[in-house]
């Protein structure tokens, strides 16, 4: 099977888990702006893809975590390396 191939197949999957995950998802690029997002987020945020699509995830973050996502866009971008420790919370 050609890379083409498995790159085509690979992103259909990618787009079918994105479109059916009941988690809000959304697809961000360099400068912070939703590019792409899912019926969950939409329904979380009561808003059509149309009005959040081209907007920034800044918009919507509470201000305490505003830095959190400039330090993880410079870290993303800029090409640092970036170690997530993710923990559950429950």
């Amino acid at each position: 099977m050609s890379y083409k191939r498995k790159y085509i197949e690979s992103n259909n999957k990618f787009d079918i888990i994105f479109k059916l995950t009941s988690a809000a998802s959304k697809i961000l690029n360099a400068d912070l702006t939703i590019i792409k997002v899912n019926e969950a987020l939409i329904n979380l945020l009561g808003f059509p893809a149309a009005e959040i699509e081209g907007t920034k995830i800044l918009d919507y973050v509470c201000p305490e975590y505003k830095q959190g996502w400039h330090d993880l866009q410079e870290a993303l971008w800029e090409k640092s390396f970036l170690i997530l420790n993710l923990k559950p919370v429950w």
